[in-house]
């Protein structure tokens, strides 16, 4: 098994980069039509940034091999706040122009309760606990570092145990100041209670 890669080194994702590049030609050429406002194009070269970068920078390394809460950033960027940047980005005659050349966008527009309930669904859907859980009864899930886990708990002002598979001794991981040093691969779950 190889090292991981340094840290701060970059990963490139050629499909985001050529999807970014894609959706910034077309936006441009459509600014040229419907002249959107300086903050409305700051606003979609944000999002698009974002979503760009988000995969094209040392912050993918981090997420692929070393932390689980630089992922999760990734998710929050690229799901939560750049679709919604892209969206400010377009003004009303751009709407309009998309909506007469596909007309399928006016009725998902008009759908959006629907769109809104199905995104809630798929997304707490994923991050329902019992699944976790269960993965993790089952072995499918390989905590690398603990401390990322327990670290964000902590702070949310939970007390965190960590259990091993076979059910043995829990030990706090506030206890184990060194906890990232020389750490292997472990299975374990995460117990969780409210201090």
């Amino acid at each position: 098994m190889s090292a991981p890669p340094d840290p701060a080194s970059f990963t490139f994702e050629p499909l985001f980069a050529v999807l970014g590049a894609a959706a910034a030609v077309i936006y441009a050429r459509a600014a040229r039509i419907h002249r959107p406002g300086g903050w409305r194009i700051a606003s979609f070269a944000a999002g698009i940034a974002l979503i760009v970068l988000s995969v094209n920078s040392p912050l993918e390394t981090l997420a692929v091999h070393y932390l689980l809460m630089a992922h999760l950033a990734q998710n929050a960027l690229m799901a939560d706040i750049a679709p919604l940047l892209v969206l400010l980005g377009l003004n009303q005659a751009m709407w309009e122009a998309a909506e007469a050349r596909f007309p399928v966008i006016e009725r998902v527009i008009a759908a959006w309760p629907l769109l809104l309930m199905l995104w809630l669904a798929a997304w707490y859907g994923v991050h329902f606990a019992p699944a976790y859980q269960y993965a993790l009864r089952k072995g499918a899930y390989v905590i690398e570092s603990p401390a990322e886990i327990v670290a964000p708990f902590q702070r949310a002002g939970f007390e965190v145990n960590l259990v091993d598979e076979g059910g043995g001794q829990a030990e706090r991981q506030a206890d184990r100041p060194s906890s990232t040093a020389g750490l292997e691969t472990y299975r374990m779950r995460l117990v969780a209670s409210r201090r």
